[in-house]
């Protein structure tokens, strides 16, 4: 009679140990986003400018500042249009401010005398990749709340980017790829210098 209530206090707390261990585990994931001082939605209220784009570069600005250059690809707030390139200044902390060259982000930017810097020191950047959102602040249905008053989402903002900038530049106009307007250009001008010669040996002629 006494091995059953044995195995049913084992079962019990395995199943204890179980429980704290997911427990533990989703706390663990929570902890791993940083306290933000704003949440995104207010960070945007506060924000000059808005927009999805992508990392062009960046250099070197003073000691503790980084400026990056960002190709703006869909505009959501102030006056940088689609295709427009915006730099801005980025704190550097060690790692923390680090953006990718190439690409996408969700951009917040604030602008006073010296230029855009991004919002909320490194609050405002939030890396879009693989139908993903990536944030040290917000997670992604935070993220998601916020684009979808825009009607987008982090699953498909990356295809709907892609049909609006090319992944690359056109090329650049070679000795053998003369327009055709300045094909007919040519053809004209030497049209009328044959013209002219023509008649002045004409005139000679008589």
């Amino acid at each position: 009679m006494g091995v059953i209530p044995a195995r049913i206090g084992r079962a019990a707390a395995c199943f204890t140990a179980a429980a704290l261990i997911i427990l533990f585990g989703a706390a663990a994931g929570v902890s791993a986003l940083k306290s933000a001082p704003y949440p995104l939605q207010e960070l945007a209220d506060l924000a000059d400018d808005i927009f999805i784009g992508i990392v062009e570069g960046s250099r070197r600005g003073d000691e503790v500042n980084d400026v990056y250059t960002f190709r703006v690809g869909i505009k959501l707030k102030g006056k940088l249009e689609q295709g427009m390139k915006a730099e801005a200044q980025v704190t550097q902390f060690g790692v923390e401010g680090v953006l990718e060259t190439g690409k996408t982000y969700l951009i917040l930017l604030n602008e006073n005398e010296n230029g855009y810097f991004v919002s909320g020191t490194h609050q405002g950047f939030v890396k879009l990749e693989g139908g993903t959102s990536e944030s040290r602040y917000y997670g992604m249905q935070e993220v998601d709340r916020f684009l979808a008053q825009y009607a987008l989402e982090s699953a498909t903002v990356q295809e709907r980017l892609d049909r609006l900038i090319p992944d690359e530049e056109p090329p650049p106009i070679g000795p053998g790829d003369t327009p055709a307007a300045v094909k007919w250009s040519a053809g004209l001008v030497l049209a009328a210098m044959l013209a002219v010669l023509f008649l002045r040996d004409a005139r000679r002629a008589k």
